[in-house]
């Protein structure tokens, strides 16, 4: 209209009666009809043009949208409203768990849960307890249930997500069995058990529990071969987590089985000590170290007929690796030996007297021998040839001469090859000794002629800590060694002079061995390993046939052990445990 007229000629102005939706709140992706009643030209924004009380429909929405409306006539100012729709995305459960997952009777798991969109309202059945605005409950359910968590939105769509708490019974063994209830070396025994659970038995093996298999409820189970007293354990577990053990020990008994003497050690942790069996049939047993400590100077004697141990006189010198001799008349020597951290040798020479109980110095050393452990060879004459130095000249080996009549040292005789230790020292059948190297030729001692002779070196170097056993047909067994586990046993024939590569052993091959002949003429190795960690096994070695069979193992592995045969035949084992309990052992053939 044209300024200035006439009042009669101009537009009503605009008027907005009523601008509505369809449904203010939409779930993402729909669409409302939006409504208007005007007077006027009126457009929706993001709509267009639009007629007074003509419903129009807006794209689909995916998020909340405010639509204006704006009404004019052309000729002055406009009137203009907003609606708003809201647009409400559905609920999610991004996660929900129960920690644990299960529980024993009267216990309690926590619900976790974490969610998402739009939400109105939040149930968890049971109890039916609302839990908007929360995100954990701690349950204590009775028995075994589901829980399932409900979100709503406010146009009614729904998400629901469910975990289970397991309300596990109690566990408990009710029977745990071998049948027989007793084995002989290499037999086995059938293991039975019932209890309530998921079981798995365990068998120990030399201090560790190794798994044999689970077992079920009512079912049995073979032991596998046993060698040794062994003992078996029981684990049964629920859901939840409970466990309760049973053990069951399963004796091996009858010839070829070590069983405990029936009194103990006064010092049973002894390591490298000495054990020499006396003219009426005890053992005495001297010197040695802890496995983590010193040397001792203590000694101690063994009864075989009572099976006890008494102490015995102190070692003027506390020494370990040293050698021990009996003399013809029936006393004890002590030479060599070396202390703690293998330092200050021990050059003196001590007499143990049965007969008066009592231990002396006698003489002194010429040098250190710089090898351990410290080897003595018996004489055929009385005398003892003990490894040392040359006096002056410590890289110089070879063996002083002890002489019992006057309790004095005197010839000194340098190995053939004076420049290299021996490792054992073995007295032949004739009256020679074999002084065995373990990666050099081994020396042939002539009695006769107080001289040393090269023979043979070992067929396998195996450096040292090999076991030595004269056999009964005047042999010598070598076994185990440092160099290679795997090297073979070998026996040295001192009519051929020859080494000669036997059997393979039964178990690996080991150092800190022992091995001693029985009356059988079988030789009995046993124990060994490595510092710390000794073996439990046994085997016997058949020199007619040339083989290793397994025997009856010890209770407790060993290493660095002595193995005595007694009068009667059994063998006496005593130290060499890394900790208690190291009862002394007999083996009986």
């Amino acid at each position: 209209m044209q300024p200035g007229a006439p009042v009669a000629d101009r537009l009503p102005p605009p008027v907005i009666e009523s601008f509505v939706a369809s449904s203010e709140t939409i779930a993402s992706g729909a669409s409302v009809l939006l409504t208007a009643v005007f007077q006027g030209s009126g457009v929706i924004s993001g709509i267009g043009p639009v007629s007074s009380g003509v419903s129009v429909a807006t794209p689909a929405l995916n998020t909340t949208t405010q639509f204006a409306l704006i009404v004019g006539n052309g000729d002055g100012p406009e009137a203009r409203i907003t609606l708003q729709v809201d647009v409400v995305g559905p609920p999610t459960i991004q996660s929900l768990s129960a920690s644990p997952a299960a529980i024993g009777i009267g216990g309690s798991s926590t619900l976790r849960w974490s969610v998402g969109g739009s939400i109105s309202t939040a149930r968890l059945d049971p109890p039916g307890i609302d839990v908007m605005g929360a995100a954990s409950i701690v349950v204590t359910p009775e028995v075994t249930t589901t829980y399932v968590l409900n979100l709503a939105n406010e146009l009614g769509e729904t998400v629901s997500a469910s975990v289970q708490v397991e309300v596990a019974p109690p566990t408990f063994i009710e029977s745990f069995s071998a049948t027989p209830a007793v084995s002989t070396p290499g037999g086995t025994v059938i293991l039975a058990a019932r209890f309530q659970g998921s079981g798995t038995l365990e068998r120990e093996d030399n201090g560790f529990y190794t798994t044999i298999g689970p077992i079920a409820s009512g079912a049995t189970i073979s032991s596998g071969e046993l060698l040794r007293s062994t003992d078996f354990r029981l684990r049964v577990t629920n859901a939840a987590g409970m466990v309760v053990t049973q053990n069951l020990a399963v004796p091996v008994i009858g010839p070829g089985t070590f069983q405990p003497a029936r009194g103990q050690p006064i010092a049973p942790l002894r390591v490298r000590h000495t054990a020499t069996r006396l003219a009426d049939g005890r053992v005495f047993i001297a010197g040695g170290q802890a496995p983590v400590g010193g040397e001792t100077n203590t000694t101690e004697l063994y009864d075989p007929a009572t099976e006890t141990f008494t102490a015995g006189p102190n070692l003027i010198e506390a020494r370990f690796l040293h050698s021990a001799t009996l003399l013809a008349d029936g006393r004890v020597l002590i030479a060599g030996g070396t202390g703690i951290g293998f330092q200050n040798e021990r050059l003196t020479v001590e007499i143990f007297d049965p007969a008066k109980g009592s231990v002396r110095s006698v003489a002194r050393l010429p040098g250190p021998a710089q090898f351990f452990p410290s080897q003595a060879l018996s004489l055929p004459d009385g005398r003892v040839a003990i490894e040392s130095s040359m006096s002056g000249t410590p890289s110089v080996r070879g063996v002083a001469i002890f002489d019992p009549s006057n309790d004095s040292l005197g010839e000194f005789i340098l190995f053939a090859n004076p420049y290299s230790g021996v490792q054992s020292v073995e007295r032949l059948p004739d009256g020679r000794g074999l002084f065995i190297r373990g990666n050099n030729q081994s020396e042939i001692f002539q009695p006769g002629s107080n001289s040393f002779a090269f023979t043979a070196a070992a067929t396998n170097p195996r450096g040292i800590d090999f076991a030595t056993a004269v056999l009964g047909d005047g042999r010598v067994l070598l076994t185990g060694g440092t160099v290679d586990p795997s090297t073979p046993a070998e026996v040295y024939d001192p009519v051929t002079g020859t080494f000669e590569v036997v059997g393979v052993q039964r178990f690996f091959a080991r150092r800190y061995g022992r091995a001693v002949t029985l009356a059988s003429g079988k030789t009995l190795v046993v124990g060994g390993g490595d510092v710390q960690l000794g073996t439990p096994w046994a085997e016997l070695f058949d020199p007619v046939a040339g083989t290793f069979s397994a025997t009856g193992g010890l209770r407790t592995g060993r290493w660095s052990h002595t193995a005595t045969l007694l009068d009667d035949g059994r063998v006496l084992v005593v130290g060499g445990c890394s900790g208690l309990p190291c009862d002394a052992e007999l083996y009986k053939p």
